[in-house]
């Protein structure tokens, strides 16, 4: 994820590695100590996103967030150490996630949800519960019509025929 002018990813162990901050033309460079650590008592990372001035860190369990302007090219600064701000409300593993201007959306295994720039959660799916279960595969965002466009599959299905597609309007709040 690009977040502060910087890319954002997360390891194999977990942990959420950060650049020093992009220079147009060369790659980003990803220092040793550019890093922070979730808590130890928390499950495996599903997904990270940025909100604006915070960036998301979700597991199946828990949303988190780091704040600050990260360290700049010579280390000094950086970004706060994860706080919980949603508790057993976490991203369904392998699930897409978009920003948007209101927020971001994810998939958790109770259905989707808005997280907003002021951090609140925000159960949205209620009015499309019946296939909402299935997996987010990709959600794309449509500015100019203010639309978020979610494709979702059933697992285990042979193909794209089986693909639902959900359209929310973030101006009108409606699917």
């Amino acid at each position: 994820a690009r977040h502060r002018d910087r890319v954002m990813v997360t390891a194999s162990d977990d942990t959420i590695h950060y650049s020093k901050p992009l220079i147009d033309g060369s790659e980003p460079q990803f220092p040793d100590s550019f890093r922070t650590l979730l808590p130890a008592d928390s499950s495996r990372v599903t997904a990270i996103e940025s909100n604006l001035d915070h960036f998301l860190i979700f597991t199946e369990d828990h949303g988190f967030f780091i704040s600050g302007e990260g360290p700049d090219r010579l280390g000094g600064g950086g970004f706060t150490s994860p706080r919980l701000f949603a508790s057993g409300q976490g991203a369904r593993r392998g699930a897409a996630h978009v920003d948007t201007p209101v927020g971001v959306f994810i998939q958790s295994g109770r259905g989707i949800y808005l997280i907003g720039r002021n951090l609140s959660v925000k159960y949205i799916g209620a009015q499309v519960e019946d296939i909402s279960s299935n997996l987010m595969i990709n959600a794309d965002l449509s500015d100019s019509t203010n639309e978020v466009r979610l494709m979702l599959s059933k697992e285990g299905t042979a193909g794209p025929a089986d693909d639902q597609y959900l359209i929310y309007n973030y101006y009108f709040n409606q699917w």
